[in-house]
């Protein structure tokens, strides 16, 4: 009996494990965050005056319609936070992302339009 029940303690959560979580979550959300910026951050790099990494950009199916959904999130509830993007780093980035396409392919005005 002693045995069960050592084993069902040592199962069971600890009481602080139940404030550890929304903590642990909290850090894998900046650091995913922090992953998604630096992402952000190399493709400007990538793009600036560069009309083959624009036009890589523009050739992956999922590339517009991503940028468009993580600025779409961004700036959801703006008028809440007086206009203000949820991450302004993250926006910014994705701006300026689309504008390093729209510098070196004017072409690709339609194609950033159409994008979902």
């Amino acid at each position: 009996a002693k045995q069960g029940r050592a084993a069902a303690e040592a199962a069971a959560p600890s009481p602080g494990s139940a404030r550890e979580a929304p903590a642990a979550a909290e850090s894998h959300r900046r650091q995913m965050r922090a992953v998604l910026l630096l992402s952000l951050k190399v493709a400007v790099n990538l793009t600036n005056h560069r009309p083959h990494g624009c036009a890589q950009l523009l050739s992956h199916p999922t590339a517009l319609p991503a940028l468009a959904a993580l600025l779409s999130s961004e700036f959801d509830g703006c008028e809440r936070r007086g206009a203000l993007p949820r991450h302004f780093d993250t926006a910014l980035m994705s701006l300026g992302l689309l504008t390093n396409v729209l510098e070196v392919l004017p072409d690709a005005k339609l194609r950033i339009g159409a994008a979902p």
